[in-house]
């Protein structure tokens, strides 16, 4: 990495000494440990966007079954109203 592709922050005194306080325990530079805990804090972040990505498309396809649960229902239900006309009403035809 060179020198104007790092970024300085500003951390709290009391968390930079807790950091450098882990950090010598495990034998790592500060710096080191910190960064490497910041990337993976973002890996989280980038975990939840692709599970939310995923929900997205399960909720599209969803939407689609449900569309296409519409539609056969509205034939079904056309089929039977059409067979309903053409066959004679036995209600009407029973009665004198």
């Amino acid at each position: 990495m060179s020198s104007q592709d790092k970024v300085r922050v500003t951390i709290d005194a009391k968390l930079w000494d807790a950091v450098k306080a882990v950090a010598a325990i495990k034998g790592i530079a500060p710096q080191l440990y910190l960064e490497t805990a910041l990337k993976a804090s973002l890996d989280g972040v980038e975990s939840l966007n692709r599970v939310a990505v995923h929900a997205a498309n399960i909720d599209a396809s969803a939407v689609q079954i449900a569309d296409q649960i519409n539609v056969i229902a509205d034939f079904i239900v056309d089929m039977y109203r059409e067979q309903a006309q053409k066959k004679p009403n036995s209600s009407d035809t029973d009665n004198p």
